[in-house]
């Protein structure tokens, strides 16, 4: 019989004083590497979380064969002997992407990287073992092999070109590399990680996919949280389904691909049509009634560089009054920079030729005036907001483009972010933003972008870490709004699948240059 690795106990977890997953058992056996499938807010990562001694548990218990029996008891509240097990989630990822930056605009700010920890500092052994540099430890780790697994992770994540670079300018999937890299040269034995494929594009998954083969290969145990089952490495052979914070069925990954019913947008085929070859040159811009359009934003030649490194090269693109755009690239081609530009978070807008509502920047315009007409959901506000704030507070935030609200919101306002609320996460009323979900909070973000009746939409990755029935709501509530109200779209994805039905244009980059612009074909 194959041996287990960890052992789960009839558990049950008690969360704010909650008991969920009552009476929760199974095994992971040499071997096995499992997914924990399951809907947005079904606790799939308060399992991933028990499995790495985070939350506690009301009863039962979870064992682990490889831990010897001098560090059991410590296990049990997640101290684990080095290198054993490693739960990679996106709060370590939003740690890293904060680095020295306290406030939401500090990634656009920095001018350069003096003073600031580089890529290359990230992947040194006192960082990623957080050795205190005046204690006086034995060595954890033979040199020779810490700097062939660093040299291992460094070529599989394709760090190279960014060593140097300054993490704090790190796009988010460059960002998501980083951290993906560092618990590669931690080589756990039992590695947990929460949506790993979330904000990579399509390159890096198929390359983060085979990286994980490898790795269970090698003999590290792999536990993958997802929404998404289809996104899973072929090592994954066992998944725990969870549904209202309880297991439902432990299956093999046969079984799970047979439940998977992912299933794609209408519009996909058309935007990798669009993507493999010439756009449509005939699409028209000029309304029926012969008067030229409302340009909402305009961008000339724009450039962006940090020290010698360029980030966008001479970008030009404008948004006419009801376009909805999908914007694709790799990561670190300049998405979330062109979009910094237009919302004024970057202070290089003021160095390029910025239009928005047919103001230019740095005229004298009002920023905040600006940013209460522009609804926006993105990585960076996700990280920054307040994990102690109230959910409705946070949709309430939106009415200003703030971060914190800064009114105290009439009744009118109230009613319109618990309508936004009830929506998209109703669960979240009454709760703290801490308190929800990876995905929920995501839900909450797109509540807040729309709450307050935006002209422009500028979502940068707002179906990350949602699972289908999520994303096709926040489709449909997007499309409604450009269709309904005229409201006009920027649609950031690595996922063509999620946009919805209203995209009409498409701007692809790539290394900061503009590769494709213009009208979908039909």
């Amino acid at each position: 019989m194959t041996m287990s690795l960890v052992r789960v106990e009839g558990i049950t977890l008690d969360v704010a004083g909650c008991a969920i997953f009552r009476d929760t058992s199974f095994s992971i056996r040499q071997g096995e590497n499992w997914a924990i499938v399951g809907p947005t807010g079904s606790g799939k990562s308060l399992l991933a979380m028990a499995l790495a001694g985070q939350v506690p548990l009301a009863c039962g218990s979870i064992r682990y064969d490889f831990v010897d029996a001098a560090d059991v008891d410590s296990a049990r509240f997640g101290w684990f002997p080095r290198g054993s097990v490693l739960r990679v989630s996106p709060d370590d990822h939003r740690r890293l992407a904060e680095g020295d930056g306290t406030y939401y605009q500090a990634r656009w700010h920095a001018s350069g990287s003096a003073g600031q920890d580089s890529v290359s500092d990230r992947l040194t052994r006192q960082s990623i073992f957080a050795i205190n540099p005046f204690e006086v430890l034995a060595r954890l780790d033979e040199s020779e092999s810490f700097d062939r697994r660093r040299a291992e992770a460094i070529e599989t994540f394709g760090l190279g070109a960014l060593l140097g670079r300054a993490v704090h300018h790190l796009s988010h999937g460059e960002t998501k590399k980083l951290v993906l890299a560092r618990a590669w040269i931690r080589h756990p034995r039992l590695l947990i990680l929460d949506d790993p494929l979330a904000g990579l594009d399509v390159t890096s998954r198929d390359t983060l996919r085979a990286a994980l083969d490898r790795l269970a290969a090698s003999g590290v145990t792999l536990v993958i949280v997802t929404p998404r089952p289809r996104e899973l490495p072929s090592c994954v052979n066992r998944a725990l389904i969870v549904e209202h914070r309880r297991v439902t069925a432990a299956c093999s990954r046969e079984d799970l691909d047979g439940r998977s019913t992912d299933a794609g947008s209408d519009l996909a085929p058309a935007i990798g049509s669009a993507m493999g070859s010439a756009l449509d040159p005939s699409g028209s811009r000029v309304p029926g009634n012969g008067h030229p359009p409302e340009v909402l934003v305009r961008l000339r030649d724009v450039s962006v560089r940090y020290g010698s490194v360029p980030v966008l090269s001479n970008v030009s693109f404008s948004l006419l009054r009801g376009e909805c755009w999908a914007l694709l690239g790799p990561n670190g081609s300049g998405k979330t920079t062109l979009l910094s530009l237009i919302l004024a978070d970057n202070p290089q807008a003021y160095s390029n030729d910025v239009e928005v509502f047919g103001m230019r920047r740095g005229t004298g315009e009002s920023i905040w005036e600006i940013k209460s007409r522009i609804g926006t959901a993105s990585p960076e506000i996700h990280a920054h907001t307040p994990k102690g704030l109230d959910a409705l507070d946070v949709v309430l935030s939106g009415l200003t483009g703030a971060i914190h609200g800064s009114r105290e919101p009439s009744p009118e306002d109230s009613n319109r972010a618990i309508a936004r609320l009830r929506e998209f996460v109703p669960q979240a009323i009454g709760r703290s933003f801490g308190e929800l979900s990876f995905a929920e909070q995501r839900l909450v973000l797109v509540a807040r972008a729309m709450v307050g009746s935006p002209e422009l939409l500028l979502l940068d990755e707002p179906c990350q870490g949602l699972d289908a029935m999520s994303r096709a709501l926040v489709a449909e509530s997007v499309h409604s709004a450009a269709v309904t109200y005229g409201v006009s779209v920027i649609y950031v994805t690595h996922e063509i699948d999620e946009l919805p039905p209203c995209i009409t244009h498409l701007l692809e980059l790539r290394s900061g240059r503009t590769v494709r612009s213009g009208p979908i074909r039909s």
